[in-house]
């Protein structure tokens, strides 16, 4: 399999996996809601967050799988880091007022006794472990197959969900068998995960934000340094998005050099760095002449 199949497969198990997350997040609500059991409502917000984060994983497949200009990269950038600190502020608020609402229900005798869950949201919660824990093998399976680190994130994402879920289990069966508290106790635990969901979100925007470089930039220039007719580098720039690497290089060639012979060098260097740097993804050459270097100094 290319590269392109192993996209393609990517992306195939990302779309299953949004798909299932989806279902189990609109089923666990309900479930949640008909049932009376505010830990299975917190559990599908828990995997409402899910939704997000491999929705993003698919914007990334799709931009890493075609050529990408500098401007729709940057793009695809700007829109990544603003919705994951948007969606991680939403969720922290969300935690925050399900936390308090299921502390006010262990505090109140009376609001806890109301709250006893139906056999619906208990059969949520087993539906949900099964399918989370199903969903985090095939995932797994795909990752190590074709090399996505996206993909082993998304799969950690399905076995946490699965963690939630039997908190959540085990909070409606001690509530349905023992004390009607231990339901939004479960509540309050299954917000951690939230919490920890919106953290990891904004961490990761960050990176993203931070546009950190390459540690094989020395490796590069030392390369494109020795295709013919550069005589020097003016600039190496490197991105890390995902697990791909955005190059951009400013050369500096021979004024005297006609402008089919100075874009033929840039071509040459391009494909010379693309093919000795295979976790390069694209490359950009930019070629000036030694009048206009020195003119921008």
């Amino acid at each position: 399999m290319d590269s392109q199949d192993f996209a393609n497969e990517a992306m195939h198990v990302s779309l299953v996996s949004l798909i299932v997350n989806i279902v189990l997040t609109l089923f666990k609500l309900i479930a949640g809601i008909l049932g009376h059991s505010l830990a299975m409502v917190t559990d599908a917000v828990h995997s409402a967050s899910d939704v997000f984060s491999t929705a993003i994983i698919m914007l990334g497949i799709s931009s890493a799988a075609k050529e990408t200009d500098d401007e729709n990269l940057h793009r695809h950038e700007r829109f990544e880091v603003t919705a994951g600190m948007i969606l991680s502020l939403v969720l922290v608020i969300i935690g925050v007022l399900l936390a308090w609402h299921s502390i006010r229900s262990m505090t109140s005798a009376q609001s806890a006794a109301r709250y006893i869950p139906g056999s619906i949201a208990l059969l949520a919660a087993i539906i949900s472990i099964v399918c989370k824990e199903a969903m985090y093998h095939y995932t797994m399976r795909s990752a190590i197959r074709c090399s996505f680190d996206a993909l082993r994130t998304d799969a950690w994402a399905h076995r946490f969900d699965a963690f939630s879920s039997v908190i959540s289990l085990l909070g409606i069966i001690g509530a349905r068998l023992a004390d009607p508290i231990l339901d939004a106790v479960a509540s309050v635990f299954i917000c951690l995960f939230i919490f920890k969901a919106a953290l990891d979100i904004f961490l990761d925007s960050l990176s993203k934000k931070a546009s950190h470089s390459w540690h094989k930039e020395a490796e590069v220039l030392t390369i494109a340094e020795t295709v013919p007719g550069v005589e020097s580098i003016d600039l190496l720039h490197t991105r890390l998005v995902g697990k791909k690497i955005y190059a951009d290089l400013d050369i500096t060639v021979d004024g005297s050099l006609s402008l089919s012979e100075a874009h033929r060098i840039a071509a040459k260097v391009r494909d010379t760095v693309n093919e000795n740097f295979e976790e390069i993804e694209h490359t950009t050459v930019r070629v000036y002449p030694p009048e206009a270097v020195k003119e921008e100094r």
